[in-house]
């Protein structure tokens, strides 16, 4: 592809301004500056290859090393003549060099920077028995095509247009200037360079706009786990309908591993704390009906009169013996936490009677996980009291 890059904007090329020296050029740039992308070489004719079989080799000898056989028709820009008949020629387009992987650094437009002096382009990819084309060094960057070699540790690049390969004069046909050489051959290797990059650039868009993408569903879950711990805060009045919806929707969105974990896990919750706030609301509506029935049979009592003067003394209902300090016990009931002292306090409780406080200084459960579930728990009594305080040695979800 060399030669065809110092072909494009070659007019008026000897007039242009080379590349400040160290300065990295990339194949978008050789547009503007062939003669830096050149070497500063410069072509002194064109020719075409004529016979059938024409090497080009590594060096301007018969013994050097065959880098490829040309088809008769390909086009060449000469730079040098030798006196035993070889031609010296930029590197024809679809000539591919391998450099090893380890000098190089590659971007995701498939452009390859060498970090090394003096690294070999060679002609397979592979160091043995193998003479190279040219050398490269820091700055220079190659248009990156596949990986090679047996473990895939070379990179098929198009060589920068410094590097030439040999030919004998014997094989090429004059064809004039460069301007007569420009034909269709031209500009369908220059389309597949600029393929390349076009291909390149949408797969780097397509990469951006995905990631794009999931951090804006990885924003809706950290919104969604908000709401998750506004709906517990609400206790029996929590409804958990639309956060699961949304978790289901953005579970089947993603492509984030970490991303599906954090929602899966979050969908666990909120099933186990949907299920506790019904299994309170249905706790709450009996309780509810069975004092409304009880209203409702003290004002039947209060129609009817009394039946007899005899005093009625009214049921007290049954208190719970105060729990002493060092017993065990078990109690079941909804995880409930209120503001206390700067932190919070945690309490188990049944509809609005608190049954147990819990003792958290033990710090063995991380309490803000279950409240607004139900549970169950075992402990011993830390604090007696009306309300004892426990140190719970056993907690269980109840589901």
């Amino acid at each position: 592809m060399a030669w065809l890059v110092a072909c494009i904007g070659f007019v008026g090329m000897f007039g242009g301004a080379s590349a400040q020296e160290g300065e990295t050029l990339t194949p978008l740039q050789i547009e503007k500056d062939p003669v830096a992308w050149m070497g500063g070489k410069a072509v002194i004719a064109v020719a075409r290859v004529a016979a059938d079989g024409a090497e080009f080799r590594s060096g301007p000898d018969p013994n050097y090393r065959v880098v490829r056989r040309a088809e008769p028709g390909t086009l060449v820009l000469i730079v040098g003549y030798h006196p035993n008949h070889f031609c010296e020629i930029l590197v024809p387009s679809g000539v591919r060099a391998y450099v090893h992987s380890r000098f190089m650094q590659v971007d995701d437009d498939g452009l390859g920077r060498c970090h090394e002096e003096r690294v070999n382009v060679r002609s397979i990819p592979s160091s043995q028995g193998d003479y190279p084309i040219g050398q490269i060094g820091p700055g220079d960057v190659l248009l990156v095509w596949n990986t090679a070699g047996p473990d895939q540790d070379w990179f098929e690049v198009t060589p920068p247009g410094r590097l030439t390969v040999y030919v004998e004069d014997t094989v090429l046909d004059l064809v004039g200037t460069l301007d007569d050489a420009i034909s269709v051959e031209v500009a369908d290797a220059r389309s597949a360079l600029y393929a390349k990059f076009a291909a390149a650039a949408d797969a780097t868009k397509e990469r951006e706009a995905r990631a794009a993408a999931e951090a804006a569903l990885r924003v809706e879950f950290d919104g969604l786990v908000e709401r998750i711990e506004t709906q517990r805060s609400r206790g029996p009045d929590a409804d958990y309908d639309e956060i699961e919806n949304e978790l289901t929707r953005l579970g089947v969105e993603t492509d984030d591993a970490d991303l599906l974990r954090d929602i899966e896990s979050k969908r666990e919750l909120v099933a186990t704390l949907a299920s506790s706030a019904e299994r309170e609301r249905k706790l709450r509506a009996t309780q509810e009906r069975e004092r409304e029935e009880s209203d409702r049979r003290a004002r039947e009592a209060a129609a009817r009169g009394p039946v007899t003067p005899a005093v009625v003394t009214p049921t007290q209902p049954a208190q719970t013996p105060p729990a002493s300090a060092g017993s065990s016990g078990e109690w079941v009931g909804f995880l409930r936490s209120r503001p206390e002292n700067g932190g919070l306090a945690y309490s188990i409780e049944q509809g609005s009677r608190v049954l147990v406080r819990i003792d958290a200084t033990s710090k063995r459960y991380r309490w803000t996980d279950f409240v607004g579930l139900q549970v169950r728990v075992r402990g011993r009594v830390s604090q007696s009291g009306a309300v004892p305080t426990i140190d719970v040695t056993k907690l269980e979800i109840q589901r």
